[in-house]
């Protein structure tokens, strides 16, 4: 084989686990090739975290000019051009995508534009795909990775297996760039983050929307209080959220428009009509057609089975990020664990990282952010907890930008007063809760957290009443009822 097809690590996926495991190995001077069959960035650039966000922003901003009255501040009339709104979220994915290509480029990886499929330890078949990436060589039949392999394919939208889902879409067709027609109303099967999402974009440029959730509560994984809040804010922005309800069929009708039938949680009949129905279910490990025939690694329900150090049933062969069976299906998570990954495939020193310092965020309005335990977490773990909520209604920032119902919750051990969780639902508080990650991440304690002042006026200064809380101490808030 020639020399240039052989490599030291072969990553396959270029999302942000395979982008950032091939820029790491680069760096620790491994000959480093990265095979993605579509897109530089992978799902989250180009067809998840990113546009959702740039979308949710565009919503946000139209909603502020709306509201504009009300502080004195005359806007005139605001509408949404949506074909303007297409071309911002284009320009932001081409301009992180296109960084992704530059880092490939400045750290020296190899780029194959292709469909990789695993032939063994050391070996990766490769097909051409069709279309031009920026920076992608000829692809070769085969290339070798005398070190490792990571596997770093992602996740695909799962489709329930109902009557009508051929009508439906995924996420992934609604947000990968392809012009669609204008549209009044959506139906969104699924309750979970991304049906949340795209429910709180849709309700704020003006849609009619329809939420449809089988379990007894909309973000069912997340503090009861927190999904409560994030359900009432989208009914006032106009959404119907139908939690308990199981979807039975969808219907096309005679107009073209899509009907949606469902039990709700009384067990009667119910229907929506809309002129499209997203599944946001979930997603499932992208795997198919990734190993030869006679060539295989562990599986559990669906995803490749890892180990603490994420290398697979194979020798050589790693995963990471949302193709393995106990991922979290967080971006960031997939970054960490690639750095980890690479560092053992390196064979040198390993940075430690905690994992339970993984913050997990929903993009809604207000945000919500959690790290670490949920209360009943903490309690299931065998710890006594100390437990402290603020709500933001008496915190300045919150009034001045009328940030709704919200709040800071933190919980501590009882006992060695180590920090555990703390949950936020505030604006902003995908970025506040970093503070909290590191704290967790370093096993701080109420006294430490407590040592450093945070200035007014801030959302933070509610993190201050929250930690106070914990302890009945807090000072803008009235005390508990004995």
């Amino acid at each position: 084989m020639a020399e240039e097809n052989q490599y030291d690590v072969i990553i396959i996926g270029s999302g942000p686990g395979g982008y950032v495991a091939a820029i790491r190995a680069a760096q620790l001077g491994l000959k480093t090739a990265i095979v993605e069959e579509l897109e530089l960035g992978g799902v989250c650039l180009n067809r998840g975290c990113v546009p959702t966000k740039a979308l949710i922003h565009v919503s946000r901003e139209l909603n502020a000019l709306k509201d504009a009255d009300a502080f004195g501040v005359t806007a005139g009339s605001v509408t949404l051009d949506e074909a303007k709104m297409d071309d911002f979220k284009k320009s932001v994915v081409d301009t992180q995508t296109s960084g992704v290509g530059f880092l490939m480029k400045s750290n020296k990886i190899d780029v194959y534009h292709a469909h990789a499929t695993i032939t063994g330890a050391q070996t990766v078949a490769l097909e051409a795909r069709e279309g031009d990436m920026s920076g992608a060589l000829d692809v070769p039949a085969q290339i070798t990775a005398s070190k490792g392999i990571v596997i770093a394919t992602g996740a695909v939208p799962v489709m329930i297996p109902i009557p009508g889902i051929e009508y439906c879409v995924s996420s992934d067709d609604l947000l990968e760039g392809k012009e669609r027609p204008e549209f009044e109303s959506i139906t969104i099967i699924g309750g979970g983050v991304i049906g949340v999402e795209l429910a709180t974009f849709y309700a704020g440029i003006g849609k009619q929307v329809t939420l449809v959730e089988a379990l007894d509560r909309v973000l069912a994984k997340i503090e009861k209080d927190a999904s409560t809040a994030i359900v009432q804010q989208l009914k006032a922005q106009g959404a119907s959220v139908n939690a308990k309800s199981s979807v039975q069929r969808v219907e096309k009708l005679e107009d073209g428009r899509l009907r949606t039938v469902f039990t709700d949680k009384k067990g009667k009949e119910q229907s929506a009509d809309s002129d499209y129905v997203l599944c946001a279910v979930g997603r499932k490990a992208n795997i198919d057609g990734l190993f030869a025939e006679g060539m295989s690694v562990e599986t559990d329900r669906g995803g490749i089975v890892v180990n603490d150090k994420y290398e697979t049933s194979v020798p050589g062969i790693w995963a990471i990020g949302d193709v393995h069976s106990g991922s979290s299906q967080l971006a960031h998570a997939a970054s960490f664990e690639a750095e980890q990954a690479v560092e053992e495939i390196a064979g040198g020193s390993v940075r430690e990282r905690d994992q339970q310092a993984i913050p997990a965020v929903v993009y809604t309005w207000p945000e919500y952010a959690h790290v670490g335990m949920t209360e009943e977490e903490a309690k299931a773990a065998g710890h006594d907890v100390l437990t402290g909520k603020f709500p933001l209604g008496g915190n300045a920032m919150a009034v001045v930008e009328q940030s709704g119902r919200s709040f800071m919750k933190t919980i501590f051990d009882a006992e060695t007063e180590e920090l555990l969780g703390v949950t936020m639902l505030a604006n902003r508080a995908s970025d506040m809760i970093d503070e909290s990650t590191m704290a967790i991440a370093n096993h701080m304690t109420f006294d430490q957290m407590l040592r450093g002042m945070r200035p007014h006026p801030t959302y933070m200064e509610g993190f201050t009443e929250a930690l106070l809380a914990a302890k009945g101490e807090a000072i803008h808030m009235a005390p508990a009822k004995k």
